[in-house]
């Protein structure tokens, strides 16, 4: 009913009288967008695949690129698997992959940037850190393949496009396990919010498919602030 998520049953796909539904439920992927959603029943196999249809948003992909996103399902032990058939349309903002049998189904970030924005007051810190979640791919025939996470070190920070920013606009310092100090300027700078980018191959299995990625984080720059209450009587 959320508008998320539509499935495309073809004729043949079942050899009896089926009930099928859609149950949105908590998200607990690590780099999981949105709502998680149950496929019932779960378990059922079909004699021909179904088609899965994702829509996302721009919310989905704030602060991270649409071309990292994927589909994945757990199975009965817990365990992550990413759709490695996934096709994306960055103009439908849709993800679109067929599935053989009924499990969980996620939207996931195979990379992303925390936090994808943030207030900073002058002259504070904050720590942004990369995680994504990788696989390995060797195997171009597989339809499920294993989901870990890892954390990137040797990544390429910079601030509106400066090499780890500088003094005026605030400075970025790579940090160990794929994480980055972020130091705010003494005054606010001229452009508000400024945008730490980080870019590099955020896993192995991506250098063939997906190349350099880059990651944003819009970071509002603040001086002293009050807050001001409204009493009516």
């Amino acid at each position: 009913s959320d508008g998320k998520i539509r499935l495309i049953i073809p004729e043949g796909a079942v050899s009896k009288k089926t009930t099928f539904s859609i149950q949105p439920t908590a998200n607990l992927m690590p780099n999981g967008n949105g709502k998680a959603y149950y496929m019932e029943p779960s378990g059922t196999t079909f004699n021909k695949p179904l088609q899965l249809i994702y829509y996302y948003t721009d919310e989905d992909t704030e602060g991270n690129s649409p071309l990292l996103m994927g589909l994945a399902m757990q199975d009965e032990n817990g365990k992550w698997f990413s759709l490695s058939k996934t096709v994306l349309d960055s103009l439908a903002k849709t993800l679109l992959a067929d599935i053989r049998h009924f499990s969980a189904y996620v939207n996931f970030s195979k990379a992303k940037i925390s936090p994808a924005s943030a207030k900073v007051k002058v002259n504070g810190s904050l720590r942004l850190t990369i995680v994504g979640a990788v696989w390995d791919d060797t195997d171009d025939d597989a339809e499920l393949i294993p989901l870990g996470i890892v954390e990137y070190p040797n990544l390429n920070w910079s601030v509106n496009g400066i090499p780890k920013g500088n003094s005026s606009i605030g400075i970025i310092s790579a940090s160990q396990s794929g994480s980055a100090i972020f130091q705010a300027p003494a005054q606010i700078p001229q452009q508000n919010p400024v945008a730490v980018t980080v870019g590099g191959y955020f896993s192995s299995s991506f250098i063939n498919k997906w190349g350099v990625e880059k990651l944003v984080s819009n970071i509002t720059i603040y001086d002293d602030v009050y807050e001001v209450k409204m009493v009516t009587s």
